[in-house]
């Protein structure tokens, strides 16, 4: 798969995705290596910071990724990323950070969708603790 069929994958599953709005940008550096930086704001304010950077030439290999969920106030909710400085965690370097300062926990490498389901789960679940509260 070239770098940009990731692109043009990832950017159908964007454009299913709740976010009111996106700004995402593809970088091509070569046939198979790419980097995709993005920033999704969802109907309750909250964003997803994304980053990933691929080699497709194989098989789809995010070198590195980052996935930042936050509140619209900029509070951490999730932070998905394999940066390599975790290293008593088992899944190294694969972990996730949960809320603002969390200390990291095993986590397998996510993929964008997941994340997307992630958020719209918690989303989700905040309106209906809304509504029951009324």
């Amino acid at each position: 798969m070239l770098a940009k069929e990731y692109f043009a994958a990832l950017q159908q599953a964007l454009a299913k995705s709740p976010s009111c709005s996106q700004q995402v940008n593809f970088d091509a550096r070569t046939e198979y290596i790419g980097v995709v930086r993005g920033t999704l704001i969802f109907e309750d304010e909250s964003i997803l910071h994304f980053t990933e950077y691929v080699n497709t030439e194989h098989q789809i290999q995010r070198l590195k990724y980052r996935y930042q969920y936050q509140r619209a106030d900029g509070v951490t909710i999730f932070r998905y990323d394999n940066a390599p400085h975790h290293k008593s965690v088992s899944t190294f370097p694969h972990h996730k950070h949960i809320g603002a300062g969390g200390q990291p926990v095993e986590s397998t490498a996510p993929e964008l969708q997941d994340v997307l389901d992630e958020i719209i789960s918690l989303i989700l679940t905040q309106i209906s603790k809304e509504q029951t509260s009324e």
